[in-house]
């Protein structure tokens, strides 16, 4: 199990996600208040999750949490260049297409991060 310290941070980079994922789930979905969304947890990630080191960490869980650390910032990454596509789609077509990849990528980014504040009970 991950320290509180680190939990702690994890649940609050997940709130941000959350306000993310109902933003996308409007009627009407405001460009400019999801980009604004967008930097706020870019900007969390960087300046809180970034940082963390993982000395506190024994072995297994170490490299679990680093695995699962570097696919948050790849998918974090990828969600930044989904939402260029979709500001930037023409059609109609195309832009629901290209916001319902952003759903996907909010809703693995919610999955990993889910699974850092969770207390894990088997093995207790």
């Amino acid at each position: 199990m991950l320290p509180l310290s680190y939990r702690e941070r994890y649940q609050t980079f997940l709130e941000i996600l959350h306000q993310i994922q109902d933003q996308l789930h409007q009627q009407e979905v405001v460009p400019t208040q999801l980009q604004s969304l967008y930097s706020q947890l870019q900007q969390y990630f960087q300046q809180q999750l970034m940082p963390l080191t993982g000395d506190e960490l024994s072995g297994e869980l170490f490299s679990q949490w680093q695995s699962s650390q570097t696919e948050m910032h790849r998918h974090l990454r990828l969600l930044q260049t989904d939402l260029m596509f979709w500001q930037t789609s023409k059609s109609g077509d195309t832009s629901q297409q290209r916001l319902a990849t952003v759903r996907d990528r909010v809703q693995t980014l919610i999955e990993f991060t889910t699974a850092f504040t969770v207390q894990e009970t088997e093995g207790s």
